[in-house]
């Protein structure tokens, strides 16, 4: 099969566009025909070896961690799934090796669900990861309900476009940040109180659009210290969620949680097909919109991740495969 793989840790130049073995699979995994993968920023970050601490890794490995396809092959213990489905899937399995650049991926049943009707592969392609890392956020975490605000960080991005759509779905009310070019896409998503962070004060901002701070906190870059952040948040009893180990460590969280009598949490994102099952019926019933997804071909996965890498990506990237 064609496939995106790295023999090493590194920039750009360790990707190969090459023929690599298709991966084997488990009783109780299923082998799946992809049509299109998501790409995303922990993609390059693998590329690059920072996520080498988190995860083990074998080399060499195929890059991808979010895909929509059709299943080509089940195991003997699926009952589930069959050959033909049409699935999409986070499939972050215990070992980075088998990713979603490639032709075929493994993955286990469990993290699968359907797909959605009324999407294309290549939206489909795109969700996984960034929805379940939303929702994980803001309800399994963050226990956001109708009447609670929400400051989020880069919402123009797809963990941030993802968060603002399902908060407004909870009923919460959205502060969020954008330089203005973005503004009136945040609109259109639902944002209630969007701040220029090139040319506002945001401290000030949030202020003005809850006196005494948010109820939830979530943090979608990294790039802001997450001091800065606590001070937006309701005292006592707010929470502050950031999806950037890379930048945000457990004690340092921690430590300030405590200092400011607040909850605080690093969110790992799990591939939950039963929840991503959920999710697919909001899509459906357009309770949630997918977002602007800009398309390569799989051997263009390198200027997909360079403009990941280079930020202020306006909704997903694709790689289109079939």
């Amino acid at each position: 099969m064609k496939a995106i793989v790295i023999d090493e840790f590194g920039g750009p130049d360790v990707l190969n566009y090459r023929e690599h073995p298709v991966p084997e699979f488990g009783d109780d995994q299923v082998l799946i025909r992809v049509k299109a993968a998501g790409v995303n920023p922990a993609d390059w970050k693998i590329r690059e070896g920072y996520v080498a601490q988190l995860f083990p890794h074998q080399l060499p490995l195929v890059l991808g961690w979010d895909m929509a396809g059709v299943i080509d092959s089940v195991g003997k213990n699926i009952s589930s799934f069959k050959p033909g489905d049409e699935v999409y899937c986070f499939p972050r399995l215990p070992t980075v090796q088998h990713g979603t650049y490639a032709e075929f991926a493994p993955a286990d049943s469990d993290m699968l669900a359907t797909k959605p009707e009324n999407l294309s592969f290549e939206q489909s392609a795109t969700l996984p990861l960034v929805t379940l890392t939303a929702w994980q956020a803001l309800v399994d975490f963050g226990e956001l309900q109708a009447g609670q605000s929400l400051f989020v960080s880069a919402g123009a991005g797809g963990v941030g476009g993802m968060a603002i759509q399902i908060a407004k779905h909870l009923g919460a009310r959205v502060c969020t940040t954008a330089s203005a070019g973005n503004h009136d896409y945040l609109r259109e998503l639902g944002a209630d109180h969007i701040i220029d962070y090139n040319n506002e004060n945001i401290d000030e901002s949030v202020k003005a659009f809850q006196k005494d701070g948010v109820d939830l906190v979530f943090d979608c870059t990294g790039s802001e210290d997450v001091v800065i952040n606590f001070n937006y948040v309701r005292k006592p009893g707010g929470r502050v969620a950031t999806i950037n180990g890379l930048v945000h460590t457990i004690p340092e969280l921690e430590k300030n949680a405590e200092l400011h009598n607040v909850t605080a949490k690093l969110v790992v994102v799990e591939p939950r097909g039963a929840q991503l099952g959920k999710l697919t019926k909001l899509f459906e019933r357009e309770a949630l919109r997918p977002l602007p997804v800009e398309s390569y071909p799989l051997e263009d996965a390198g200027l997909a991740l360079q403009k990941s890498e280079e930020g202020h990506v306006r909704g997903k990237l694709a790689l289109i495969i079939d």
